[in-house]
């Protein structure tokens, strides 16, 4: 994936492990470190060597570019700064080179934007470390809240339990998936079944066959509705983390300025673009189950069981719009 960026850059992309000129590799590595106009950190795992080097290259206001697999529990300290992650899959592998390719194109296009550690240093360096500007910024403390005996969670403490708390709601999204398929199989099964009884057969033998598939539909309606009930409960839950978070990121301009606070964006807008795709599908769903109950009454309950929930679901998954006009929001603040 990074070798792909680079090679598509232009850039002679050389590997810390794959460095042939003879001598000491350590001391390559800290010339390569010192040298090279941009270093791109895998810090997958968190290695220690891996850190130690990464420290290194930021006390140095050069382009430095820190990638992970998506599993990797970063450190406090480096997970304040943006980090592409990657999910090890085909289309997780390619976002993850196309967002490589245009963190490495903006920060060619102009000089990279340097971490804390790294305007300590500078700021050290030329001697004008007399306060906390360097450490905050050119705006220095501008729009930093006062601290005061407010113990309401702050942003890094409302990041930290949204790590967990998107999992359950995700479990559930995939069990109400799973759901729908099962129900598409067994209409499908059940409509052969019937499309083989003869025409001459006695419309009791057709009710026979629908009562059996009322029977299994009111079974699966139940567990899409217990299923839709979680998944409301789950989306409200998330929606009291998630929404006192964006309103603290639109309400302090420092929030706003931090890293990590873009790619946040750019994932609740997503999960709000998938859940669209979703709901929509869910609508068909409905429609189709809806008819089913108009051909007898035998079908109706567990119908109407179904076509309730995929309502429930559709009005919960509303909340998800509402962050995204929260997410378009604050990039518009960011821009002002």
């Amino acid at each position: 994936m990074i070798q792909a960026a680079c090679t598509f850059l232009g850039i002679d992309a050389v590997r810390a492990d794959q460095i042939s000129i003879s001598g000491d590799i350590t001391d390559q590595i800290f010339r390569r470190l010192y040298e090279s106009d941009i270093v791109i950190a895998d810090i997958t795992g968190a290695n220690a060597n891996v850190m130690y080097e990464l420290g290194l290259r930021h006390s140095l206001n050069k382009l430095t570019i820190q990638v992970a697999d998506g599993s990797t529990a970063l450190p406090f300290d480096v997970k304040a700064i943006r980090t592409i992650m990657i999910n090890r899959t085909q289309f997780g592998l390619i976002d993850a080179r196309k967002k490589l390719t245009a963190a490495i194109e903006q920060g060619l296009q102009g000089a990279p934007e340097p971490v804390a550690a790294t305007r300590v240093w500078e700021a050290l360096r030329n001697g004008t470390a007399t306060d906390m500007s360097p450490i905050l910024g050119p705006e220095s403390l501008k729009g930093v809240p006062s601290i005061d005996d407010d113990d309401s969670d702050g942003y890094l403490e409302l990041m930290a339990k949204l790590n967990t708390a998107f999992e359950p709601l995700s479990a559930t999204t995939e069990e109400i998936a799973a759901c729908i398929v099962t129900i598409g199989e067994e209409t499908e099964s059940a409509t052969r079944e019937m499309n083989s009884v003869p025409d001459s057969a006695s419309p009791s033998v057709k009710l026979t066959l629908l009562r059996k598939f009322a029977d299994t539909l009111n079974v699966r309606g139940g567990d899409f509705d217990r299923l839709t009930n979680s998944f409301e409960q789950d989306l409200r839950e998330l929606d009291a983390q998630v929404s006192p978070l964006l309103e603290l990121i639109a309400t302090n301009e420092y929030l706003r300025s931090t890293d990590d606070v873009p790619e946040f964006l750019d994932a609740i807008s997503s999960l709000a673009e998938n859940a669209r795709e979703g709901m929509s599908g869910l609508g068909s769903f409905a429609a189709s189950v809806r008819g089913i109950g108009a051909m007898t009454k035998i079908l109706r309950a567990p119908g109407n069981t179904i076509v309730r929930a995929v309502a429930r679901m559709s009005n919960a998954a509303s909340l998800l719009d509402n962050w995204d006009v929260a997410a378009q929001r604050i990039r518009e603040l960011q821009q002002d």
